[in-house]
C-alpha cells in the first residue's frame, strides 16, 4: 500500500471517530535564505527518519531552497495549483524519508487573492495529507509570508557578529507584521558553543529591550564541510553523512522538538488553514509602503 493511500485511510478513521488532528506548524525565518533552506530541510528528514508526517511550504526561490537540500526538484508552484483547480495532494512533491513539500513563493499574495470557495477546497485536500509537522520557510525579509501564520516560529541566526542586526531586522520585521508568536533561535554554523551561547544572549538583550519579546534557545549547529558536500550531490546531510558533527546537532534539536516549550498546545489543521487564510489576507493587504518602513528602520530598536 502506498503511503498516501495509508494517510487517506488514517484521515478517515480520525474524521469517523470524531477525533481532532492536532500538528505543529513552524515558521522559519532568517537574514540567510541558503542557510533557511538548509535548516528546514535537515529538520524535516530529520522529523521524517524520526517518524512523522512532514510537509513543507517553502518560499524561497532559486536553486538553493528547500527542494534543492532534500535533492528533489520540478513540481507546480502553489500559484498554478490554486488557480488551474488541482488539490493539493496531487502536486506536493514527496522527497526522502517521505517529507512533501510545495513551493509557494509570493504564497501570501496568491492566498489573499483567491475566492472563498477556492480556498475552501484546497482545505479539504490539506486536512487529507494529515501533517504532523508543517515547516513553512520564509524569505529572508519578511514581507507579506505564510509563515506568519505560525504561531510557532524558528529565527536561524548566522554564527558571525556582524549579521546580528540584519537578525534582527527580520525579528523585527515578523513581528511588527503580526507579534502573535513565540520564538526560537537555531544557531547555524558556530564555530564553538560559546560562540553559539554570546550570540544568543546579545540577540536575546536586544529583542526583550526593544521589542519585548522573548527568545528561547534552540540549539547550535557546528560549521561543517558535509552540509555543501551534500547540497552538491543532491542530498540531504542526514541520508549523506549521517555521523557528520551538523547532522547529530539536527537530529538532537528534532528529539527536543516536542518537548518545547511553545506557549500553547499544537492547532487542529483546520483552525490552521483558516488561520493561514486570514493572515494572508491580512499581510498581503499592508502593502509596500508597510515593508518598506520596516525594512529602512533603525536596525536595533
Amino acid at each position: 500500500m502506498q503511503p498516501a493511500e495509508l494517510l487517506d485511510q488514517a484521515s478517515g478513521l480520525r474524521r469517523l471517530l470524531g477525533e481532532t488532528e492536532a500538528f505543529f506548524p513552524i515558521g522559519v525565518f532568517g537574514p540567510d535564505p541558503e542557510l533557511n533552506a538548509v535548516a528546514t530541510a535537515s529538520l524535516a528528514f530529520a522529523l521524517g527518519r524520526r517518524g512523522n508526517q512532514v510537509c513543507v511550504l517553502d518560499e524561497l526561490g532559486g536553486s538553493r531552497n528547500v527542494a534543492g537540500y532534500l535533492g528533489i526538484g520540478g513540481g507546480v508552484d502553489f500559484d498554478r495549483v490554486a488557480r488551474a483547480g488541482l488539490n493539493l495532494d496531487d502536486v506536493l512533491m514527496t522527497g526522502p524519508a517521505d517529507v512533501r513539500l510545495l513551493q509557494v513563493r509570493d504564497g501570501a499574495r496568491t492566498a489573499a487573492s483567491l475566492a472563498d470557495a477556492v480556498w475552501r477546497r484546497l482545505g479539504e485536500s490539506f486536512q487529507h495529507l494529515a501533517p504532523e509537522w508543517m515547516l513553512i520557510t520564509a524569505t529572508e525579509t519578511p514581507g507579506p509570508s505564510l509563515a506568519l501564520a505560525c504561531p510557532r516560529r524558528l529565527l536561524v541566526l548566522p554564527a558571525e557578529k556582524q549579521r546580528l542586526p540584519e537578525a534582527y531586522a527580520v525579528l523585527k520585521a515578523a513581528h511588527q507584521y503580526q507579534p502573535d508568536g513565540s520564538w526560537r533561535v537555531l544557531v547555524m554554523n558556530a564555530r564553538s558553543d560559546d560562540q553559539a551561547t554570546q550570540l544568543m544572549a546579545a540577540l536575546v538583550d536586544t529583542a526583550s529591550r526593544f521589542l519585548e519579546i522573548r527568545l528561547d534557545y534552540a540549539g547550535a549547529v557546528p560549521r561543517d564541510d558535509k552540509i555543501q558536500a551534500a547540497a552538491r550531490s543532491l542530498r540531504p546531510l542526514l541520508e549523506m553523512s549521517p555521523d557528520a558533527p551538523a547532522a547529530c546537532a539536527f537530529r538532537a534539536m528534532v528529539e527536543a522538538m516536542p518537548n518545547w516549550s511553545w506557549g500553547g498546545l499544537a492547532m487542529s489543521l483546520d483552525v490552521f488553514w483558516q488561520r493561514l487564510g486570514l493572515f494572508s489576507r491580512m499581510s498581503a493587504g499592508l502593502g509596500r509602503g508597510a515593508t518598506d518602513s520596516m525594512r529602512h528602520g533603525r536596525a536595533y530598536g
